[in-house]
């Protein structure tokens, strides 16, 4: 299956994705210019940029059309004594996904082919997934990296 990571946290990255932060971030020590060794906190800092620009109170599509709009969100709760589905209808997308990162203590969250937006929690006692999407009598795909692509072009 073919899917587009929108946000990963970092308990979720690969040896090779840490690498790769590691080179794109920049590890120098600011009082005698040399390089350190990057570290939880600095992992934890590049994360809440890439938070914030994607998903945070700086996000770039709250409050337009794409957030102004009911979304259903199916899934089910990898709770310690069974796994029940769940149904819940929203009146926008940031209370959405508030609510499906609440208590997670790590989330990926990505767009499958069919443009379906989609957020795996990871908690203490299993996973929870999500698939969020417009909500009517057919409930409908988010398409949200095209309609971010749009947003971003005004």
């Amino acid at each position: 299956m073919k899917k587009n990571v929108i946000y990963k946290s970092p308990g979720l990255y690969t040896k090779k994705e840490l690498e790769e932060i590691k080179n794109d971030y920049d590890c120098r020590d600011i009082t005698n210019g040399e390089y350190n060794d990057i570290d939880e906190e600095d992992i934890q800092e590049y994360n809440d940029v890439e938070w914030n620009y994607s998903f945070g109170d700086e996000a770039s599509w709250k409050g337009t059309e794409l957030d102004n709009q009911e979304i259903v969100v199916l899934g089910t709760l990898g709770l310690w004594n069974r796994v029940p589905k769940v149904k819940k209808v929203f009146d926008s997308l940031s209370k959405a996904i508030s609510a499906c990162l609440d208590g997670m203590d790590d989330v990926e969250i990505f767009e499958d082919q069919y443009g379906n937006l989609k957020i795996d929690g990871y908690h203490h006692d299993g996973c929870n997934h999500y698939i969020l999407k417009k909500n009517g009598s057919r409930p409908k795909c988010l398409h949200f990296t095209k309609e971010l692509v749009k947003i971003l072009a005004n």
